[in-house]
């Protein structure tokens, strides 16, 4: 006996909440990281030091992470997404927050420690919360593409504040600038329009050299670099010999100028460049080695305080100092476990995201892997030298990139699969099942393996 198969036809449960608890999330981000009630002079923060405010952005961004979860759930079945294959990605990140949380609240309950590292272990959760509001938004690529341009948006706050509180004797924005200087990556990649895209370049150039600091000076040239390696690419594709050797020219002209005036200003560092604090960094990064030589294999286990006393000195009014280096923390609070999970879990993801650039990308899908390669990148460089990742209101935003590269890249790499098993593994194939916007048109593929795909143009 046959039966007769009814016909059902299953809709995607989605939630436009979650978006706009993302954009909610940005909103209050960037207000504690760009922080308008600081006057530019003091230690005292509103963002980082006044209670729970500190703590505004990441719970939007909690609550985002649960309606996206739900979103999930609720589609599971009909439009199944590789969420988990991304977050598998990612699972040594995920087991040092849980490191750093688990030993910060020991610390803060047990051994009445109140200055430690639980702002850097909540502040991680935004990572998880960037992977599954990504799989659970509709149109997937808008998510990283309005985190960059909201980051944008303070750019020129950014820029006047400093040069006010210059002119005025005071200092603003120091350890948030790779959030804003990288973004002229993505920008000079995702705008076509070049009028609108130069102005942006030069604008964040201009941020960075405002900015008046060794690690912004060391953003910037990071980030023009960026620039000068992805123009090069595409321009050193010309078939004429007559230009290709004009840009080989331009680029060694180019080269030594940038190594001249790094040189020049080495030299004459004391009247060009910062201090730096180097006797203090130098006390701080002494502290940190002589912690881990103490226990080497798990350092303290995050149960400890997060500042370094200083012994007859005070710096900003105050005897303690944070230690000016997220990697010696790493490795003085989480020994070599630590330290082995923090550079693994990066190396995935940069390797990830190096991965899906060498598979042909979608244009949009490029550009904004390179924007987000450009901001985590400068964001562990600035990482060296100071301790950004201590600071909540600046940590959200740059694990929520880390999270994002990480879904982005994970996502194109999915998209060249499927065109794979569609038979379409030519490179020729591939670029013209792409649109005119960057997202790739829908290919006959195996339902189970595309959910995804269809959840997003539902």
């Amino acid at each position: 006996m046959t039966r007769r198969a009814r016909s059902t036809t299953s809709i995607p449960f989605n939630f436009e909440v979650n978006t706009a608890l993302f954009y909610l999330f940005m909103v209050l981000s960037l207000f504690l990281m760009m922080d308008p009630f600081y006057t530019g002079h003091g230690p005292y923060r509103l963002s980082r030091d006044l209670g729970p405010i500190k703590y505004l952005g990441l719970m939007a961004g909690l609550a985002a992470l649960f309606v996206s979860a739900v979103a999930i759930a609720i589609n599971g079945r009909t439009a199944p997404v590789p969420w988990k294959t991304t977050l598998r990605r990612i699972w040594p990140l995920l087991l040092f927050a849980a490191l750093v949380l688990s030993g910060s609240i020991w610390a803060r309950v047990r051994l009445d420690i109140k200055e430690t590292y639980l702002p850097m272990g909540l502040a991680m959760l935004s990572l998880p919360t960037a992977v599954i509001v990504f799989w659970a938004a509709r149109d997937k690529l808008k998510i990283p593409r309005r985190f960059l341009q909201m980051l944008l948006i303070a750019v020129p706050y950014a820029l006047a504040w400093i040069v006010i509180k210059r002119l005025q004797g005071g200092q603003a924005f120091h350890t948030e600038m790779f959030l804003l200087v990288p973004l002229m990556v993505y920008f000079h990649l995702g705008v076509r329009r070049r009028w609108l895209a130069w102005p942006i370049v030069l604008l964040c150039f201009a941020t960075g050299v405002a900015g008046h600091k060794n690690t912004a000076y060391l953003i910037t040239l990071v980030a023009l670099a960026h620039v000068t390696m992805v123009s090069w690419l595409r321009f050193v594709r010309v078939r004429d010999l007559t230009r290709r050797a004009l840009l080989w020219f331009l680029l060694i002209v180019l080269v030594a100028s940038t190594m001249a005036v790094v040189g020049f200003l080495l030299i004459n560092r004391e009247t060009y460049l910062p201090s730096g604090n180097v006797e203090v960094r130098t006390y701080t990064y002494g502290e940190a080695l002589e912690r881990f030589l103490e226990n080497p294999v798990y350092g303290t286990a995050y149960a400890d305080t997060s500042l370094v006393f200083l012994q007859g000195v005070e710096v900003l009014g105050r005897p303690t100092v944070v230690s000016h280096s997220d990697f010696l923390d790493v490795l003085s609070h989480g020994g070599l476990i630590g330290i082995f999970l923090f550079v693994l879990g990066f190396a995935g993801v940069l390797w990830r995201a190096l991965a899906a650039l060498r598979n042909n990308p979608s244009e949009q899908g490029r550009a904004l892997i390179h924007g987000l390669l450009a901001v985590v990148s400068c964001g562990l460089l600035t990482s060296l030298f100071n301790s950004p990742l201590i600071s909540v209101s600046i940590a959200v935003l740059f694990w929520f990139a880390v999270g994002l590269l990480a879904a982005v890249s994970e996502y194109e790499l999915s998209a060249v699969r499927q065109a794979s098993r569609a038979g379409a593994s030519s490179p020729d194939l591939v670029e013209r099942s792409r649109s005119r916007h960057g997202r790739r048109r829908a290919l006959p593929v195996n339902p189970s393996t595309a959910g995804f795909r269809r959840s997003e143009h539902a």
